[in-house]
């Protein structure tokens, strides 16, 4: 059976979407790479994952995750936790930051892993769920580099929060885009990653501001908002942004 044949026998007509033999056999060369299923590597990057795959590689047990007002007001810096937890079926509950378990952190966003672990730091949760619920890569190096990339989202929030000029925002940016990958778009090469939920959540900040006609200098490099409508196609955040819930309360912007 060809690579085609051996793709199209997991997920049909997905397969159309890699039209020429040398993409098709990156794509299957990728996942035997990373010891996964190609359907299962399709949804990661994809945000279509169904499979029993996905399924193994997600935690049983619930998650909870603190924020303000449960995340009924504004999304904030739990962004990223939820939009991972909705977009990996995780089991999740969000209550208010009042019900945080005493000493588990400083500051919201926390959240609570199935073992009972209860840890704060945004960055710190991004990086450790985004592990959890199969959105990282698993060599140590592309590990490292996610969290360099964390960081330097979180870094980029704190400026954009600060309101720190344009045209440092837009370096920052333009920055960000070079590190997208070429082969599919996202800031790894391996595909879709914990990272693209960090960086996505400051690029929604960044255009709540520019609602309210501030930053309007900020230039979005053509390369990150293409992958601004790849990170629209996911299911979990297309609800979110459908949700009518401000990223950000008024007094932020």
């Amino acid at each position: 059976m060809c690579i085609r044949d051996s793709i199209n026998a997991e997920y049909g007509e997905e397969a159309s979407s890699m039209t020429t033999p040398h993409q098709v056999a990156k794509f299957a060369a990728l996942a035997g790479l990373l010891g996964v299923g190609a359907k299962f590597l399709h949804g990661v990057m994809f945000g279509d994952s169904t499979d029993s795959d996905s399924k193994d590689r997600t935690p049983k047990g619930k998650y909870t995750l603190y924020y303000h007002t449960a995340c009924a007001a504004f999304y904030g810096r739990a962004w990223p936790a939820l939009a991972m937890l909705k977009h990996t079926k995780a089991e999740h509950k969000v209550l208010p930051s009042e019900q945080v378990p005493a000493n588990a952190g400083f500051a919201v966003p926390m959240l609570g892993f199935p073992d009972g672990t209860t840890i704060g730091q945004t960055n710190a949760i991004c990086s450790a769920l985004g592990k959890a619920v199969g959105l990282a890569p698993r060599a140590p190096s592309a590990l490292a580099k996610a969290d360099q990339l964390v960081a330097d989202a979180g870094d980029l929030c704190s400026e954009v929060l600060q309101n720190k000029p344009d045209e440092r925002i837009s370096k920052w940016l333009a920055y960000l885009a070079d590190q997208l990958s070429p082969e599919f778009g996202f800031l790894l090469p391996t595909g879709l990653s914990y990272a693209d939920f960090a960086l996505y959540y400051v690029c929604l900040a960044i255009h709540a501001k520019q609602s309210k006609d501030k930053m309007q200098n900020v230039v979005f490099p053509d390369k990150l908002s293409a992958w601004e409508k790849s990170m629209e196609r996911l299911s979990a955040v297309r609800e979110l942004n459908l949700s009518k819930i401000p990223i950000l309360p008024d007094k932020f912007l």
